[in-house]
């Protein structure tokens, strides 16, 4: 017969070593948001703007006008209170609802 203090302890603590695992990923994940959106912010004043965001593209190369108006799209979408400026806060919380929708993608396949 099984132990059942043996099986619930091991059920918790893997619960708990995933918890932990998700949090480090988590954390990684807000630092490269940061360091995304620091690129992005060229003036750093803290504020991308829609000029900033909109004229993002591969080095050395001019968005199309079909890419800047794609981007600006998006910027409405990021920018969560519309006062036309995206904040890290903002940024962030729009890129961790992205990794959850993805989850929840693969979760269901």
């Amino acid at each position: 017969m099984f132990n059942t203090k043996v099986i619930a302890t091991a059920i918790i603590t893997t619960a708990l070593m995933s918890q932990s695992v998700y949090a480090k990923s988590e954390a990684l994940a807000e630092r490269k948001d940061k360091q995304a959106f620091q690129k992005i912010d060229h003036n750093k004043d803290g504020n991308v703007s829609i000029e900033e965001f909109s004229m993002q593209a591969k080095k050395g190369k001019t968005p199309s006008d079909k890419q800047i108006k794609k981007k600006k799209k998006l910027f409405k979408q990021i920018d969560g209170n519309k006062d036309k400026k995206i904040t890290n806060g903002e940024f962030s919380s729009y890129q961790s609802k992205q990794r959850a929708k993805k989850a929840s993608k693969k979760k269901k396949k």
